[in-house]
């Protein structure tokens, strides 16, 4: 049941991703970011909250672990959102796509030392791989884009850092508070997301062609954002539910690997990003290392 539910989570995920890319373009400044972020994340919140509602057992005890946890999970996606749509704005969709995907080190090594998960050899050999897979996915960018900025690898680190400490937070909440369904700690993350956004947003300033109409006023981007907001709700909530019965070293390397081949073809279809051989090269060595992460 559980690579059911990763599947889905996938499909989610893909969705969101896609939004994301269309959404990109309006977005001019940090504060039409974050307005869309805390647009989308506060409907997270109410579907978390239904979904909670509908288990008939709402449980008000949160431990001082599950604040921990959930709190270092909102705070990671809050910067993970922020930073994935100025990313995917300036560089191409695949090679943000295979640093998001390549996140799944993040949970490996932390479930070394605070899941009881065994640092194997193949581990380390698959985050060499993972190096090897973005030098060709940032050749393949630089052809695209021209040369990588330092602003660009600053993004792209934040990105694949960020969306790892999600990830360990969400299979360290399975491991550490199993008499809770998920849908506590989708609820609960997204309430520490929306603070996390609520307290930087005074810190972003609008730029002066944006002061009369909010980013939110467009139709199009409005729409696009509440399909994102679904979209990082089912992603968010399924992949917890496979966290139950899947450990951490299978579960993120196979959503990665299935991410990435959506995310490729995506980029392909929709956004006109052709492959040649360093994208090709580069997206067969994250594969490689999928399979040496099991």
């Amino acid at each position: 049941m559980g690579f059911i539910f990763i599947f889905i989570s996938t499909a989610f995920g893909i969705t969101k991703g896609f939004c994301s890319k269309k959404v990109s373009g309006s977005v001019k400044t940090l504060r039409d970011n974050l307005d869309i972020s805390l647009y989308r994340n506060m409907i997270v919140c109410v579907f978390s909250l239904i979904t909670v509602l509908l288990l008939g057992d709402f449980d008000v005890n949160v431990t001082f672990s599950e604040i921990i946890i959930c709190a270092i999970a909102g705070i990671a996606m809050a910067i993970f959102i922020s930073s994935w749509i100025f990313a995917i704005k300036s560089d191409s969709y695949m090679l943000v796509s295979a640093c998001a995907s390549s996140s799944f080190i993040v949970p490996a090594v932390i479930g070394v030392f605070f899941l009881e998960e065994n640092l194997t050899l193949s581990k380390g050999i698959a985050f060499l791989i993972i190096i090897a897979a973005l030098f060709f996915l940032l050749k393949y960018n630089t052809k695209l884009n021209g040369r990588i900025t330092a602003k660009s690898l600053l993004l792209l680190a934040t990105v694949l850092l960020s969306q790892g400490i999600n990830q360990a937070m969400q299979k360290m909440y399975t491991y550490y508070i199993p008499e809770k369904d998920v849908s506590y700690f989708t609820l609960y993350s997204a309430i520490f997301t929306v603070l996390s956004i609520l307290i930087m947003i005074p810190f972003a300033k609008k730029d002066k062609s944006s002061e009369k109409i909010s980013v939110l006023q467009q139709p199009k981007v409005l729409l696009y954002a509440t399909l994102m907001a679904l979209g990082l709700f089912g992603h968010s909530y399924f992949q917890a539910l496979a966290a139950k019965s899947v450990d951490a070293i299978i579960l993120y390397p196979v959503s990665s690997a299935l991410a990435l081949g959506g995310a490729s073809a995506m980029s392909a279809i929709f956004f006109g990003e052709k492959m040649n051989r360093d994208s090709i090269i580069g997206v067969i060595l994250v594969f490689v290392a999928m399979l040496f992460a099991r």
